[in-house]
């Protein structure tokens, strides 16, 4: 089934403290996405290094190897603010928060993610992400350089947008 998704993207956190703390509030059942980034000298030469995907954030970054990773220095939370897809679920993960990690790993291919780099997305997706400030999370924020605001996958013509 197509879907589109609106991802609300809070950050940056400048250290992995402050990102658990903030991810620790968001409580069990959020549909939460997380990345890691590196800074480079300019905000154009930033990489993403991990992506992953959280239903319980209050709990989930104790021990995270991939986000505890030395070349992470900075950090957002990402919330599903669209309604999931109804119907009976396959899987332990909500639909849209699996379709939504999908995606964004395999079109934008973070070094740290070693799964699902190859896996395209199995039905056309849609995902608009837009950027709040980490400190009141409702002033706009600009989409950093180094993130597209919107990712599209035809699965008719398997093409990126």
């Amino acid at each position: 089934m197509p879907i589109a998704i609106i991802v609300e993207w809070y950050g940056p956190y400048t250290s992995l403290q402050d990102f658990k703390k903030e991810a620790s509030a968001w409580g069990k059942g959020s549909r939460t996405l997380y990345m890691g980034i590196s800074n480079g000298d300019a905000p154009s030469t930033s990489t993403i290094n991990y992506i992953g995907l959280s239903t319980s954030p209050s709990s989930r970054f104790g021990g995270h190897p991939k986000m505890k990773d030395p070349i992470n220095n900075t950090y957002y939370l990402g919330e599903i603010a669209t309604a999931g897809l109804s119907g009976r679920r396959t899987r332990k993960t909500p639909t849209d928060l699996h379709i939504a990690e999908g995606a964004l790993i395999y079109k934008l291919q973070p070094k740290l993610n070693v799964s699902r780099k190859s896996a395209l997305p199995e039905d056309c997706v849609v995902i608009y992400s837009r950027f709040w400030d980490r400190n009141d999370g409702i002033t706009p924020m600009p989409t950093p350089d180094f993130f597209p605001e919107l990712i599209a996958y035809n699965w008719y013509t398997q093409s990126w947008s």
